[in-house]
């Protein structure tokens, strides 16, 4: 929650039900109500309490007043304005299943969402780097994956990560 200003504070102690805060003098400049900050706080943490933290957020941000709810990570996948965007989708990973994973951080008009593949296995793209990259040979290769140079993925599908 911030509160900067006469304006926004009055509209603040208007929600949290604390007129009395917004009538003493001791709080009509920004620098009484740092001097008396604990006291504001007690008093918010008091309204706080009665209200789910997404409420707090939205009757404090629909009187102006600039606010966010915290949101745990599994709050993420249900919270109303990331499902709205399609933050999040279902992605199918060999050896765990479907799992939610980020699948954009904005919309575009004009720019593709990004693709989504697995993650490779361990050793999965050995032979297409080594060729590509460093120019081994077939031959190369399977010698340096025979001295445990370099590792190809398990033949077992169902094998660990």
């Amino acid at each position: 929650v911030t509160v900067d200003g006469t304006g926004p504070f009055t509209r603040l102690c208007q929600i949290i039900d604390a007129p009395d805060l917004a009538s003493d003098p001791g709080l009509a400049t920004p620098a009484g109500r740092v001097r008396n900050r604990d006291r504001i706080e007690a008093r918010l943490t008091d309204w706080t309490r009665q209200h789910s933290p997404r409420d707090v957020m939205i009757r404090l941000q629909s009187a102006r007043i600039p606010a966010a709810a915290m949101l745990r990570p599994a709050d993420l996948l249900v919270d109303p304005h990331l499902v709205a965007r399609e933050t999040f989708t279902a992605l199918t990973q060999p050896q765990l299943g479907a799992i939610p994973t980020e699948h954009r951080h904005a919309t575009f008009s004009t720019i593709a969402d990004p693709p989504l593949q697995p993650a490779p296995r361990q050793g999965e793209h050995t032979r297409a780097i080594t060729a590509e990259l460093l120019g081994l040979t077939e031959s190369e290769i399977d010698k340096y994956i025979d001295q445990g140079v370099l590792q190809e993925p398990s033949a077992d599908p169902d094998g660990t990560l």
